[in-house]
């Protein structure tokens, strides 16, 4: 990191304070934050603050050991995830198949909170891999994710699944990637 970089990332640290988990607390993690909102710490610190807040209310450090909908766990598997094989890249890889689940289905057949926990679950091993190649290289890491929609069938009532419950995931998920 520069030092603009360690700048922003004590920053950011100092005004989010408490709301700072161990597991979360990571120079990576909040410069990631600070290079998503162009280096503007306070910008940067206004939507932190509310991811954490998120963070905290869903639990997002504890998610794992919850246990999760075994009709998720069979008809709507995680997705393939690993490194890209460059190390100089320090990229993991995300692979999801979504074109090919039966998701009306599954909306029916679970309640919305067991979707969003899923959803939860599978970014936060995400994220935990991202920290561990972290960790283990001292630079910060990136996502690539691909979505496959292949066999993809639009239907109409699926919209508020987009629009609706799986938003907030959506847009805060969407950190992890800047």
């Amino acid at each position: 990191m520069d030092e603009a970089q360690k700048e922003a990332v004590a920053s950011l640290r100092m005004k989010m304070g408490d709301l700072l988990t161990p597991k979360y607390d990571t120079d990576f993690n909040l410069l990631r934050w600070a290079i998503g909102y162009g280096m503007n710490v306070d910008e940067a610190a206004f939507y932190l603050e509310k991811h954490l807040l998120f963070r905290r209310f869903h639990d997002l450090d504890n998610i794992s050991k919850k246990k999760t909908n075994p009709i998720l766990d069979e008809y709507f598997p995680i997705g393939l995830i690993g490194e890209t094989g460059i190390s100089e890249d320090n990229t993991l890889l995300v692979v999801e198949c979504a074109g090919r689940i039966d998701l009306e289905g599954i909306m029916k057949a679970v309640q919305s909170t067991d979707f969003m926990l899923h959803r939860l679950t599978f970014q936060e091993l995400v994220l935990s891999k991202l920290n561990a190649m972290e960790a283990e290289t001292g630079r910060i890491a990136s996502v690539i994710y691909i979505i496959d929609l292949d066999e993809l069938k639009l239907h109409p009532s699926l919209i508020s699944i987009v629009t609706g419950q799986c938003k907030v995931p959506t847009v805060y998920s969407g950190q992890l990637a800047t």
